[in-house]
This record gives structure tokens, C-alpha cells and sequence, in this order.
């Protein structure tokens, strides 16, 4: 059995628009990401998971983000030491994979091209 370490208000919309009435968030998603975390041994915190359309389009994300669909979340990274020692775990579970600024997104998105890594 897997452990749990995320609560589900991590992943709510932030918004203030949707009030979270309908928030779905992938059950697969949590399996791979509460794994990365067991392998860590180190906090992972979430800065972005589910977001209702407008909060979607507010932060620029993309008409079909895996984010309004639950199957996203966009992991908060402190430093570049932090990075380097999550990347590899996000990788043996993740196929899907972006680099972001202060973050890391991983998705679970089945419709979309998978062994990718890209940048933003």
C-alpha cells in the first residue's frame, strides 16, 4: 500500500471563483507522486494542481491544460540541489515532464504525446 503524504486542499484551485465545488484531482496522480515523495525522504510542495478554467486562463495556462482536468501538478523547487535530486525520481514515474522557472510540472495525461520533457 501506498502512503499518503499530500492532503487533498493542496491540489484546490486557488482561485476564489470556483470555490472548489467541483475539484477532481487523477488518483493515479497521487499514487506516482506520493511515491517520488517516499523515495525523497524530503517535503514536495504543490504549487499548483487542479484549476477551474478562469483560474487556468488567469495564469496563462494552456485551452487544454491537464490541470482543469485534475491530471496535473506543478511542484514547487527551492534550488537548484533540490531539482537535482527530484528530477530523477519525477522521471521513473512521469512521462510527461515540464521545467518550469521555480517548479517542475508533471502530468498524467494520456491524450497528449508522452515521453516528453519540455521547457518554459
Amino acid at each position: 500500500m501506498i502512503k499518503s503524504y499530500f492532503s487533498l486542499e493542496e491540489f484546490h484551485c486557488p482561485c476564489g471563483y470556483c470555490n472548489n465545488s467541483f475539484f477532481v484531482i487523477s488518483q493515479t496522480l497521487l499514487n506516482r507522486l506520493n511515491l517520488v515523495r517516499d523515495k525523497l525522504q524530503e517535503p514536495i510542495i504543490i504549487s499548483s494542481g487542479f484549476r477551474c478554467a478562469q483560474h487556468n486562463e488567469f495564469v496563462g495556462g494552456t485551452s487544454d491544460s491537464s490541470h482543469t482536468k485534475g491530471l496535473a501538478a506543478d511542484i514547487n523547487i527551492p534550488d537548484n540541489a533540490y531539482r537535482f535530486k527530484i528530477l530523477p525520481l519525477l522521471l521513473d514515474q512521469f512521462n510527461r515532464i515540464g521545467i518550469l522557472k521555480k517548479g517542475i510540472h508533471v502530468d498524467v495525461e494520456t491524450f497528449k504525446p508522452s515521453g516528453r520533457i519540455w521547457v518554459k
